[in-house]
């Protein structure tokens, strides 16, 4: 019998994500026994989709987890690229929750900014950014500009702006400026450090 497969067939770590890994990232905890159950099933039956809310909260902490491997398949460092295929696409909703899987779980480029690209039926949309800033002032809010509108974001926060505009200019207080592009999602700032 041929053996069907998923998203979580492209990870050869599951086996070593522990429940504690998956638990950290859920607001409500579940008890150890039946996280290594749900993971065991996601490593035997990776085609299997979430029922419910609390399901797709595991499967996204689970893909956090299997993205922190080091595997880079999904991100390019080079062009500070991510490109996420269809099948996740397809898998995890709404869109934004998956895209911050992506970045919870990968090593991005400090005060680089990240495009995050969807692959659809051959092509690549650019659906954001992720703008991560290398030094973040310790007052709170921060003060952060973008094109001519400036923004109050809170300390230790991952925040999305919903601009789809393209090279626009970002700057953090008074930190040298660069060129982000917004896209169907929005612009990720994350003011957070991991």
């Amino acid at each position: 019998m041929p053996r069907l497969s998923g998203v979580f067939d492209q990870f050869a770590n599951l086996d070593n994500i522990t429940a504690e890994d998956i638990n950290r990232w859920l607001k409500v905890k579940i008890e150890q026994h039946a996280l290594d159950n749900f993971i065991a099933n996601r490593i035997y039956y990776p085609q299997t989709i979430p029922m419910t809310v609390q399901e797709m909260e595991i499967d996204l902490a689970l893909l956090r987890e299997a993205l922190k491997s080091g595997d880079k398949k999904f991100y390019n460092l080079s062009t500070n690229k991510i490109i996420i295929p269809d099948e996740f696409v397809n898998r995890f909703y709404p869109t934004y929750q998956l895209v911050t899987a992506f970045i919870d779980g990968l090593k991005l480029s400090l005060n680089e900014i990240t495009q995050v690209f969807l692959q659809q039926a051959g092509t690549k949309k650019l659906v954001g950014s992720i703008f991560l800033p290398a030094t973040i002032p310790e007052k709170n809010p921060v003060s952060i500009k973008i094109g001519q509108q400036k923004y109050e974001l809170r300390l230790n926060t991952l925040t999305l702006l919903p601009i789809n505009q393209i090279g626009l200019k970002i700057t953090i207080e008074q930190d040298k400026e660069l060129v982000i592009d917004g896209g169907s999602i929005g612009i990720f700032v994350d003011l957070r450090r991991k």
